[in-house]
């Protein structure tokens, strides 16, 4: 990014650049350099605006979304006043169809997804509905400004949420591909017993439910043992256990039921059963995992599929394969890494992190994590 500045009898060119200034943060800087021969100074700047033409990780063309209601409802004016005056100066066009940009948070951002999968493989002739289809590869690029409540899919993938710092991102052309990983360990878990339904029946939890009216009485509360245990005896019953790879581990007390996906994440989850639906998905390709995702959206049964399992559960602990082993205490692993999800990654120099769980935005720092469930509140 250059520009000529003429000063009284010096000729001066100016070269933005990209300066990162700790923990993930990135800013502009300028530096400008004087010239007493005019000739000299035009020939430096026609030499660096070749190369950097000549650079084609970087973006020229860019269609912008922008999400005006989520978050904190800033994302047209942290677009307007920190975004686009960057874009200007990378001489970066925002009004042709280019690589896309979203501004907003982690929902905007799906989204955009969701819709460019969906799109690219109708384009392609590829059925989602077809298991063996192999899935077509999408050439866009999407770049995210973080503008939303939690912004944790643009943390985890640059380190910060800090929108000057995504927008450079953009601008220098650094990408990475965004893959699914699988996590590796053992669920154990407390079936529910004596109690009315099925995570694959046809009940829905509604204001005067029958099943949490009927059951709501013989809630009792959790017992916990030393140290902060789930205190495990002869009267709860026995627990299973199942080892494997998922590329997802869900826990839904209630259906978790929206406009985008009007039957949830667990249909017929109770509210105040006192139980938990457990949704384990299994390691698999990456067309199925989608399909998995596309069936919350539609009317299609999400559990439907052999690489999913639902449980109806009371309490669960969930232990990483590093710290699986008889001599392990699932106290003593809540400093050691649960897996390298960043892998490789020079664009923003990060170091390798522990994998969390996302509590309803909220990031719990512990991979391995123990959960009782059973508390009263006010509701009809």
């Amino acid at each position: 990014m250059t520009h000529i500045t003429i000063e009284t009898h010096l000729c001066a060119f100016t070269v933005s650049y990209v300066e990162k200034t700790g923990q993930h943060r990135w800013r502009c800087s300028n530096m400008t350099f004087f010239c007493s021969d005019e000739t000299v100074c035009q020939q430096w700047v026609w030499t660096l605006k070749e190369q950097l033409s000549l650079l084609t990780c970087r973006p020229k063309h860019l269609l912008v979304y922008i999400n005006p209601y989520g978050g904190k409802q800033q994302g047209k004016q942290i677009y307007e006043h920190e975004v686009a005056q960057l874009f200007t100066l990378a001489s970066i066009s925002t009004d042709v169809i280019g690589d896309i940009v979203c501004v907003g948070g982690d929902g905007m951002f799906s989204e955009v997804v969701h819709g460019l999968i969906a799109r690219t493989q109708s384009d392609s002739g590829v059925d989602l509905n077809d298991s063996q289809a192999k899935l077509a590869q999408c050439n866009l690029r999407i770049g995210i400004i973080p503008a939303g409540s939690t912004d944790c899919i643009c943390y985890a993938t640059v380190g910060v949420n800090d929108p000057v710092t995504s927008a450079l991102h953009i601008i220098v052309g650094f990408k990475t591909f965004l893959s699914h990983h699988y996590y590796e360990g053992t669920i154990s878990f407390l079936p529910a017993t004596n109690t009315l339904g099925s995570p694959r029946d046809s009940s829905r939890c509604r204001s005067g439910c029958y099943v949490c009216q009927h059951r709501v009485k013989d809630i009792s509360p959790i017992k916990w043992g030393e140290g902060g245990d789930v205190s495990e005896n002869e009267f709860e019953g026995e627990w299973k256990v199942i080892k494997g790879k998922f590329l997802a581990i869900n826990a839904a007390s209630m259906s978790c039921a929206c406009p985008r996906s009007p039957k949830g994440l667990s249909p017929a989850a109770h509210l105040a059963d006192g139980t938990t639906d457990i949704i384990l998905v299994r390691k698999c390709s990456r067309l199925n995992f989608l399909r998995h995702l596309l069936r919350h959206t539609s009317k299609d049964d999400q559990f439907d599929l052999t690489f999913v399992e639902v449980y109806r559960v009371k309490k669960f602990k969930f232990t990483p394969k590093h710290c699986d082993s008889e001599l392990s205490d699932i106290r003593d692993v809540r400093e050691n890494a649960f897996g390298q999800i960043c892998r490789d990654h020079p664009s923003c120099d990060c170091t390798p992190v522990n994998s969390n769980w996302n509590c309803d935005g909220e990031i719990l720092e512990h991979a391995a994590i123990e959960v009782g469930y059973g508390i009263y509140f006010f509701v009809k």
